[in-house]
This record gives structure tokens, sequence and C-alpha cells, in this order.
């Protein structure tokens, strides 16, 4: 889960759209939030003509356990598609894969591709998603990776490999909830494992302390070697491999291998002259709407919640639901769109869920806990709100979380009968 909110400072408020359907809807991405957008158009009765471009060549497939199996036992592609082709066919759609957008013509309605081909929209929607962050002083060494797609991890899962039988160390370079789940793939295949990120505790931003800290003693407990509060100092490239890293610390590591999982920008370079906002990935209104029937949704889209802040989000879920909102936006809804929101992550056999928004949180608390068993329920919350939760190794009660809250709420009385639901 990732994302980020700022104040609004402008957007347009949208009214019902009550105009007919439009002929030719064309969405330009085709990961989960790509996938609910065609589904739900044909799912709602959309009979137009419906085209989807995406700039790789695989059908939509499951992203989130590229990090975590997919690192440990290769990723499967026949396992991780998230429809079997037949039921792709059922959209009747025109696919253009593995070709890029390069540009959007807002006036003449129209998006350009790589291969040269114009392709005509009355409504569009734009998935693409986000990429990984790099470092420029990196791009030339061959044993640093990245992770977002399945080629990603086949390239990784097989270097991994390589250092385990080496007796290598894998250097990974960000604590967040990727590289988080990275080193526990690492780890789980015998991979001696170095983690370094500038914060004080891994995840913090995501979770908070009280989660942060287990995380410290889970990663360290299971062989990882934990170097926080630092960052890469000096590196040593040596036949374009990275060969040694010495922190700010002072301290030097041999490396066979490094992973960037340092976040992520939004793919929005295709769209720099198309006129759309884009200071938070695609800037779209309390709709999802960044122009008149030019639709966001997913991880590369931002939209204004009902406090007026600009929000963007990163997680499958939400990518689903949002896609399934701009899909009925298109055809008339008009309610705005509210997150909820729900992620996972694996960590050396621990379970951690989110649902709602944990991150910015001015008040967190430990509603419930079951220290024999080492789990536990935390409360996030700002301005007398309830805006997350987060279950450590219980997800038994993060099922009853998920069918009785709705983000936000009101602090005691949401906690009070949520108290009340899970005893």
């Amino acid at each position: 889960m990732s994302g980020s909110r700022d104040r609004a400072k402008d957007f347009v408020v949208g009214d019902v759209d009550n105009r007919n359907q439009p002929s030719t809807v064309v969405i330009v991405g085709f990961s989960a939030a790509g996938l609910a957008v065609a589904e739900t158009l044909r799912a709602e009765g959309f009979s137009g003509s419906l085209k989807i471009i995406g700039d790789e060549h695989d059908l939509p497939y499951d992203r989130p356990p590229l990090s975590k199996i997919g690192l440990v036992d290769g990723p499967l592609r026949s396992a991780l598609a998230l429809r079997p082709p037949e039921v792709i066919a059922s959209l009747d759609a025109e696919l253009h894969l593995g070709t890029r957008a390069v540009s959007l013509d807002i006036d003449h309605r129209s998006v350009g591709l790589a291969s040269g081909l114009q392709v005509d929209f009355d409504s569009l929607v734009i998935t693409t998603g986000v990429k990984p962050r790099s470092l420029p002083q990196l791009s030339t060494a061959a044993n640093v990776h990245t992770l977002r797609n399945v080629e990603h991890a086949d390239a990784l899962h097989t270097a991994l490999a390589d250092v385990a039988e080496s007796s290598g160390t894998a250097l990974i370079i960000g604590a967040g909830v990727l590289g988080c789940e990275i080193a526990a793939s690492a780890r789980a295949i015998g991979v001696e494992t170095l983690m370094v990120d500038p914060t004080t505790l891994p995840s913090a931003r995501q979770f908070g302390p009280w989660i942060g800290e287990r995380l410290v003693g889970l990663h360290e407990g299971m062989g990882v070697d934990l170097r926080l509060g630092a960052q890469v100092d000096k590196m040593v490239i040596e036949n374009d491999l990275v060969t040694s890293v010495t922190l700010t610390s002072g301290e030097t590591f041999d490396v066979a291998l490094v992973v960037l999982a340092v976040g992520s920008t939004p793919n929005v370079e295709w769209l720099q002259s198309s006129g759309l906002g884009l200071s938070n990935g695609v800037d779209g209104n309390q709709w999802n709407e960044a122009a008149p029937q030019v639709y966001a949704a997913g991880d590369v889209a931002s939209w204004v919640d009902r406090d007026g802040i600009r929000t963007r989000a990163e997680d499958k879920t939400h990518a689903i639901d949002q896609g399934r909102f701009v899909a009925r936006r298109i055809l008339g809804q008009p309610a705005p769109f509210e997150r909820q929101g729900y992620f996972w992550s694996d960590q050396h056999g621990i379970r951690i869920q989110a649902v709602g928004e944990c991150s910015g949180a001015d008040e967190i608390e430990v509603i419930w806990s079951d220290p024999s068993r080492d789990r536990a329920l935390v409360a996030y919350g700002s301005s007398g709100r309830l805006t997350g939760i987060a279950g450590w190794a219980c997800p038994r009660q993060m099922l009853t979380v998920r069918r009785h809250m709705k983000f936000p709420a009101n602090w005691d009385r949401a906690l009070s009968e949520l108290r009340q639901a899970i005893n």
C-alpha cells in the first residue's frame, strides 16, 4: 500500500452525468483497474466498442504475489492470471497488447500508440499504474533489480537463486512493505539478506511504530541484517556489477545483488503534453474525472475526497473498486468515489492486513490483542475519526473488521462497536 494525500487547491465539482452512453470507450492500461473497468462496463450493459491498450504482452495478472511466492517458487504465469483467456475474450474488446500509449489529444479524442496507430474514443479511462523508482547511479549495473511486473519477478527469482547457491549477500534498499516482502522471500530460499533504510522502523509510514517495532523483531529473528537509520553512501561497481557498498554509518558490505524498493512514480510521461493535471498522478475530481469524459483509476489516479484532500492510493483492492466506480460513472452513476481499501502482506509466515487508511494518523491504539499468540488489531485515526485498522496475524478478526466498518467513522463510537463485534 502506498500513495499520498495533499490539500486540493482547485478541482471541478461534477454534476450527475445523464448523457447517452458513449459509443467507444478506450482503456489505457490492462491490469487490475483496467480489467475492472472493462468487466463492469459489460456487466452494466455497455454494448458499444471497447478498446484496451496495454504495454505488456500478458493478459491481466495478479501483482501482489510477485514479491512473495513469485520470488520463492518463481512467477507461474498461469497461476497469476486474473482471468482465463476465454473470459477476456467474452468482453468482446479490441486488444492492443505489447504496445505503449505515447500521447493523448483530448481535443481530437485520440490516443497515440508507439506503433503509430491512433485510437479514437468517446470516453477514456487511464489505468497505467506506477513504475519503480530507480537510482541514476545504478542504472548501468547488471545486478541491480526492481520489482513491478512478471518479467522483473522472473529475473529476480533467478538472481536470488544464484546468490543463494554462491552464498552471496543480497542488499535490499528500502524497508517499506515491498522491501520487507522481498527480504522475507530472499531469506526463505536461504539468501543472506541486508536491508537498509533511512527510517528507524520498517514500514513506519504505512503502519506506525507498533507494527514497525514488531517487524524489526520478526526480520531480525529470521536472519535479516537490518541497517535502519542509514543510507548507502558509496558503492563499488566493477565490470558493470555492484560489488560492495558503504553506508552512512561507515560500515562496508560485500554484495552480490541489489534490489531497489524505494517507492514508485505514476506512469504519466506520455501525458505531459495532454493538458491534464498531473500533480499527483492523473488529477481527477470527486468522480475521478480529469477532463470531460477522461477518467483515471488505480495506482495512477488521484481524486478529491470528502475533505477536499487530493488522494492517491496503491493497492489492488482499491484499484478494482475505483475501476468499477469509474465504469459506472461513465454510465451515469452520481455518487463521488469513497475509498475503503484493503491490502495484505505476508512476511516470514506472518500476515499483516490493513483496511481503510493507516498512514498519516495522529492517533494509534491497540484495540485488541492476544499476546500468547502474538496477534493484535491496531486502530488509526485523525481529528477524532477512525480512518483505518491494521491486523497482525489475526485474519479472523480482520474479516469482522471488513464486514462491520466503513471509513471514516467516529473514533469512540466505531471502536466501541468494533470491540463488541470482535469479542
